[in-house]
């Protein structure tokens, strides 16, 4: 599955509008079916991926609050049209109905709005693995999930980071550039206090 921050693309679908299939372009992320679960997500009308249901691999998709509203279909778009995969001469390769609509989420930076976005089922592998814990004994959970990872004989190699740490770090640089805002406000008071006490 995709990770929060880091994800998304956006292509053209063709989706139903008013009894039509329109183009429009979507942002998309793939995730399993744990996805929206395990990043603590809420669905607001319908339902997540199930594995009882097969069909959901290839026909089900799941959208944000935001593309129910964008497209114009509100609290109707359970069972609404979204086709995928459109090659040059209009085929599309994975047409699919709106199984569920989640609660809107930052999927990239808290500085985005948040734009209207589609969720495939990918039940293959893919190259994140979102785990989700205590949040207790950090140390002993990265030694369990490492020693998991080389149980199976894994030949690309361990690696691994916490979200939290992953999301602070892309906002530091503008902690700094709020300190020295605060540095240059305070120098600023100074000089006028300065100013003041020269006048008296």
């Amino acid at each position: 599955s995709g990770v929060p921050g880091d994800i998304s693309s956006i292509v053209v679908m063709y989706v139903e509008r008013e009894g039509k299939m329109v183009e429009h372009a979507l942002n998309f992320i793939l995730a399993d079916y744990d996805f929206l679960d395990v990043m603590g997500m809420e669905i607001a009308d319908g339902r997540n991926f199930s594995r009882e249901m097969k069909t959901d691999v290839e026909e089900a998709v799941i959208i944000n609050e935001t593309a129910a509203k964008n497209l114009g279909w509100f609290d109707q778009a359970i069972g609404k049209r979204i086709d995928f995969g459109i090659d040059l001469e209009g085929n599309v390769s994975r047409p699919t109905k709106v199984i569920g609509v989640v609660k809107d989420f930052h999927y990239v930076s808290l500085h985005n709005v948040i734009d209207p976005l589609v969720i495939f089922l990918n039940d293959d592998p893919g190259y994140n693995m979102s785990i989700k814990t205590t949040g207790n004994s950090d140390n002993r959970a990265e030694e369990f999930i490492r020693d998991t990872w080389h149980s199976f004989n894994v030949k690309n190699p361990f690696s691994f980071y916490l979200l939290e740490n992953k999301i602070d770090a892309e906002y530091i640089s503008e902690e700094k550039l709020g300190r020295i805002f605060s540095y240059f406000t305070l120098i600023s008071i100074l000089i006028a206090l300065l100013g003041l006490f020269g006048l008296a």
